[in-house]
Parts: C-alpha cells; structure tokens; sequence
C-alpha cells in the first residue's frame, strides 16, 4: 500500500513538474505612457545616481488641492521606459 501511495505521489510531482514548465517569450515593446492617457508633462528631471529620468505627469492643469499626478522613469542612455 505505501508502495501504491508513494508511486502515485512521485507520478503526480513528475507530471506537475513537466506541465508546470513553460518556455514561451512575453516580451512586450515599451510604449509611451502618455498617448493613451491624454496627460500633460508637468517636468522632468535626472534621478541622480540611477542613470534614469524622473518625468512628472498630470490630467490637466496643476491647481490648489488633490492633484492627480503620474510618475515615469525612463532610461536616461536610450530614452526607453524603465519598467
């Protein structure tokens, strides 16, 4: 019997072992965050010491109170969105 249980254990790691393996690619093209989202660049700066830039965005107009502000890094040798 613990021959039987054991066996069936083994074939059910080797089997979860094998379908659990996958060797396909998702690398996906960066975009650029503000084309779908209609936002306004407010300013940008270099983050110093981690060779990126700092870009502040916004959906309108900054004014007094709760603002909706996003923050983007990119790539300060390429350009290209660090994600």
């Amino acid at each position: 019997m613990k021959r039987l249980i054991f066996s069936a254990a083994f074939l059910l790691l080797i089997s979860l072992y094998i379908s659990g393996c996958s060797d396909s690619d998702n690398t996906q093209t960066p975009t650029n965050p503000t084309s779908s989202l209609n936002l306004v660049r407010i300013d940008s700066s270099y983050a110093v010491g981690a060779k990126a830039i700092v870009a502040l965005y916004s959906t309108g107009q900054l004014m007094t109170g709760y603002n909706n502000i996003y923050v983007a890094l990119y790539d300060s040798a390429t350009g290209s969105p660090i994600t």
